[in-house]
C-alpha cells in the first residue's frame, strides 16, 4: 500500500520541485522530516500552503516518503498550491497524543517562518487530515488561529467539536475500521445542527483510503471537488 499513488492525476505533477528531508523541529528525533511541493512554474504571486497529515504512523515509517503523499503534494502543485508532507509522532498503539498535536504545531511555525523562500503565503493555509491523523485536527479547529483558512479529512476520525472553519469531509462508505465510520456521522450531524460550514461527500463503495485503493470515478470526482475546495477558501 506504501507504493499506491492516488487515482488521479492532473498537468505539471511531474514539474513539481521538490525540496526534501527538512528537519522542522528541534526534537530529538532524526525522523521528523518534511517535504515541500512547488508548483513547475515560476511566479511573482505567493501560494497557499496545503499541510498533508497522515495517519497513525510512526515517524521512522517515513508516511511522508508513501507514494499517497508524494503524489498528493504534485497534485496539489499542480493545483497552483504548495504541498506540505511531513512526519509526525502519533502511532498505535502508544498514541502520543501529546507529542503529535506538538509535532503539528511546529511544523506549521517551520513553513510560516520559511515561506518567503517558497515564495508562499504564510497566511494562507489549508489542512488535510488521512484516517488517524483526523484529531490533530483538534487544535486548530478549536484555536482558529487566522492562518488557517480551512480544513479537510478524508475517511478520518473525527472526535472533536464542530468548527467555524470551512470544513470538507470525505466518507468511505465500505470503511472497515471499527467506529470510524460512526464517529464520522456523529461529527456530521453535529456540524448540520450547527449550521457549520461542512462540505460532505460520500463514496457509497469506497474503501478506507478510497483515494489509493478505488480508481474509480467516484474517487476521482472527490478528489477533483477537494481540490476545487481547497482553491476557493485558500483563494488559489
Amino acid at each position: 500500500m506504501v507504493k499506491m499513488p492516488v487515482v488521479y492525476t492532473l498537468p505539471g505533477m511531474d514539474a513539481a520541485r521538490v525540496v526534501s528531508n527538512l528537519t522542522y523541529s528541534d526534537v530529538d528525533n532524526p525522523h521528523l522530516l518534511m517535504d515541500v511541493y512547488l508548483p513547475g512554474d515560476v511566479e511573482a504571486e505567493r501560494r497557499p500552503m496545503v499541510v498533508l497529515i497522515h495517519g497513525g504512523s510512526k515517524p521512522e515509517y517515513r508516511a511522508k516518503d508513501w507514494a499517497i503523499f508524494q503524489s498528493w503534494g504534485r497534485l496539489i502543485a499542480a493545483s497552483g498550491m504548495i504541498g506540505v508532507a511531513f512526519t509526525h509522532r502519533l502511532g498505535y498503539p502508544e498514541p502520543f497524543l501529546e507529542e503529535a498535536p506538538a509535532d503539528l504545531a511546529h511544523a506549521l511555525a517551520y513553513v510560516r517562518t520559511n515561506a518567503e523562500s517558497w515564495n508562499a503565503d504564510s497566511d494562507r493555509i489549508g489542512l488535510m487530515s488521512f484516517s488517524g491523523g483526523g484529531p490533530l485536527l483538534a487544535g486548530p479547529m478549536s484555536e482558529k488561529p487566522p492562518f488557517v483558512r480551512c480544513v479537510a479529512a478524508l475517511y478520518s476520525f473525527l472526535r472533536m467539536k464542530p468548527s467555524t472553519l470551512p470544513m470538507f469531509i470525505a466518507r468511505a462508505g465500505q470503511d472497515a475500521n471499527p467506529g470510524l465510520n460512526v464517529g464520522m456521522d456523529q461529527f456530521i450531524a453535529a456540524a448540520l445542527t450547527a449550521n457549520a460550514p461542512v462540505t460532505v461527500v460520500n463514496h457509497p463503495v469506497g474503501e478506507h483510503g478510497f483515494d489509493m485503493m478505488n480508481d474509480d470515478d467516484r474517487s476521482r470526482e472527490i478528489i477533483r471537488g477537494l481540490l476545487a475546495f481547497l482553491r476557493t477558501h485558500l483563494r488559489a
